[in-house]
């Protein structure tokens, strides 16, 4: 008796199908990790903005303690002042999204205790109002 014969059929490869599934995966897993990187480096910028309106905050105060006023402006932390060194350089009066930190003297968020430096933070964020600035959070203007 004669068996019958099996063909047996080897795989040499995947099908279209099988490969554009693990496309469609690793772009929906790119666009995931895409956003959830953007977020971080918003919060990134966040962080910084704050930690610059502090260190500009400290450096008035250095300037009131110096003069016995504060500056007019921000411009005068980065003049060469009585000979010396500046106390910032230019770009540290820039925030992490390129614009310029508002400096208001009077200090109106402030009780008009010392004068209000802040940032607006950026116009694409989750929330484009966020003024980042060294007011309590109490003040009830959105300082952070």
């Amino acid at each position: 008796m004669v068996s019958p014969q099996r063909h047996v059929r080897v795989r040499l490869g995947f099908t279209l199908m099988e490969v554009l599934v693990v496309v469609a995966i690793i772009v929906i897993l790119a666009a995931g990790a895409g956003v959830i990187y953007t977020r971080y480096l918003d919060d990134a910028r966040v962080d910084q903005a704050r930690i610059n309106v502090l260190a500009l905050s400290q450096t008035i105060e250095r300037y009131n303690t110096r003069y016995g006023d504060f500056p007019p402006d921000l411009s005068v932390l980065v003049t060469s002042m009585d000979g010396g060194r500046p106390y910032l350089e230019e770009k540290a009066l820039r925030d992490p999204w390129g614009s310029p930190y508002q400096y208001d003297k009077e200090g109106p968020k402030n009780g008009g205790i010392k004068p209000d430096i802040y940032s607006l933070g950026s116009s694409r964020g989750t929330n484009p109002n966020t003024v980042i600035g060294n007011w309590p959070i109490s003040s009830g203007v959105g300082g952070q």
